[in-house]
């Protein structure tokens, strides 16, 4: 063991864990900590995703910490706390674990909820929307302006509108207001995909720009630079080649005397 101040700790039965630790005491702290020999291990908020033991008791001593770069207290990630309160699970071992937040008063009816309550589920569609329109543009799915706007009433994103308007920046859930932020949505997602040069909007239609042939350099259409595309024309191409080459061997094994 390289750490000389950890190897006293251990003699007393306390470890502890912190990013600056070696590998090699890392893996010797959980190795007694799994075999008993070690009964409290203080470890770093930073870890909480890196470890590999459990225990019957987690002690969250506080929910926030102190970020140098700004010079304030920030608060722990809900995805931080919920980790180190799965550390308390040892279900060969405990027929039930314990988790103890110590947290500011303020703080306390948050937890309790998000302890106790299940957290909602929201929608990302609004984030790439424009992978969305564009495929169901291109399978004629969506034509007009019109269709975008049905098209988003039957996903998930419109029924949690309703439900959490906050979240999607909605001033209220009337019909009008979902109607004007589902509208503005298609118009934003619409002008996105035109300045990308990957649908085009004519007399109120939209049509994706499908690569139908090779354009040169000094030609006016528009030049495809996917790699998929690339790709595919590329293997095509070679398959063509192979294809040729064969025909010509067999035309010379034909005239061969």
């Amino acid at each position: 063991m390289t750490d000389k101040t950890l190897k006293e700790t251990l003699s007393q039965g306390v470890a502890y864990i912190h990013e600056g630790l070696a590998a090699s005491d890392h893996r010797i702290v959980e190795q007694l900590f799994d075999s008993g020999a070690v009964q409290i291990a203080v470890v770093t908020r930073d870890l909480c995703w890196g470890l590999n033991i459990f225990a019957y008791l987690v002690i969250i001593m506080d929910t926030q910490f102190c970020n140098g770069k700004s010079h304030s207290y920030d608060v722990y990630p809900v995805t931080d706390v919920m980790q180190m309160v799965g550390r308390a699970n040892r279900p060969l071992e405990d027929d039930d674990a314990k988790c103890v937040l110590m947290c500011q008063s303020s703080k306390k009816d948050f937890f309790k909820k998000f302890l106790n309550e299940s957290l909602p589920v929201e929608s990302h569609l609004d984030h790439r929307m424009r992978d969305h329109f564009n495929a169901e543009i291109v399978t004629k799915t969506i034509e007009n302006k019109q269709d975008a706007v049905d098209y988003l009433t039957w996903t998930f994103l419109y029924r949690r509108l309703t439900q959490n308007p906050n979240y999607y920046n909605l001033q209220g859930v009337t019909h009008r207001h979902l109607s004007d932020h589902l509208s503005d949505l298609v118009e934003s997602t619409r002008s996105d995909l035109e300045q990308l040069l990957e649908i085009i909007f004519e007399d109120n239609v939209l049509a994706a720009q499908l690569p139908n042939k090779l354009t040169g350099p000094n030609e006016t259409a528009h030049k495809y630079i996917d790699l998929h595309i690339k790709t595919n024309l590329q293997l095509q191409a070679h398959l063509f080649s192979i294809q040729q080459i064969r025909c010509m061997c067999r035309l010379d094994a034909d005239e061969a005397p």
